[in-house]
């Protein structure tokens, strides 16, 4: 008998120590709730960098985030999808610093070139993305790709479908840090023209290795900078005048 006690008492002690714990558990939970919750943890500073054609206040805005949101309460992807709505974003990463600020980090697409459609101009990056149309060009240092012979600019954001243009930015990106050119025809992609600012004429000929061709030259180009024209057709053979 005396042994039927003591197991019901021990059945007892442990059902009572099971409930203490789960009721100290969930105070704990709900401590750690109300605590996360608090006005501790609401937005109050929202940062941007990496950004240069996007301005910290666009990108704010366009993230829709309020100061004094709970933290914990923004959705990290789908503030980055707003964000990359804009033409100029490539991509976009977000944190959160404790307690109470967002970090926004932004990689802007790079303007590479110029191409001319029927009532204006659109930049293009060098991955081939429009960015902005625009009427005016003569404030813009970039290289113009002509003889594409498009009728219609895409919307700031699409990519620009167009099988000589990839061509014309592969040349812009072999000039990249080098003398700067005007303009790209590649009307024929066998009959590819580069002319400098200089007024020199490139004959690049077709859309093989042009790195090695623009190489040599823009090589040509910057010892003899008056140049009529440089043939770098036949890389082995360049003739110029």
């Amino acid at each position: 008998m005396p042994q039927k006690k003591r197991g019901k008492r021990y059945k007892y002690v442990g059902r009572r120590y099971s409930i203490r714990t789960l009721l100290v558990f969930l105070v704990l939970v709900l401590t750690a709730y109300f605590f996360f919750q608090s006005p501790y943890f609401d937005v109050s500073s929202i940062t941007v960098a990496g950004n240069s054609n996007l301005s910290s206040e666009e990108a704010v805005k366009l993230s829709g985030i309020n100061k004094g949101t709970n933290i914990f309460r923004v959705d990290i992807q789908s503030v980055k999808e707003k964000i990359l709505l804009h033409p100029f974003v490539a991509s976009v990463e977000l944190k959160r610093d404790l307690p109470d600020t967002i970090r926004i980090q932004v990689v802007e697409y790079v303007p590479a070139a110029v191409v001319p459609f029927e009532g204006g101009f659109m930049v293009v990056s060098k991955e081939g993305y429009c960015l902005r149309h625009c009427n005016e060009i003569s404030n813009l240092d970039l290289p113009v790709v002509s003889g594409l012979g498009m009728k219609d600019g895409v919307p700031p954001g699409t990519k620009v479908d167009n099988e000589r243009l990839p061509v014309a930015l592969e040349i812009v990106n072999c000039c990249e840090k080098k003398e700067s050119i005007a303009e790209i025809e590649v009307r024929d992609v066998n009959k590819i023209i580069v002319f400098t600012f200089s007024q020199t004429r490139i004959l690049l000929g077709n859309d093989e290795k042009i790195s090695e061709k623009m190489s040599l030259a823009l090589d040509i180009a910057s010892k003899v900078p008056n140049a009529e024209y440089i043939d770098v057709r036949f890389p082995k053979s360049p003739v110029y005048k």
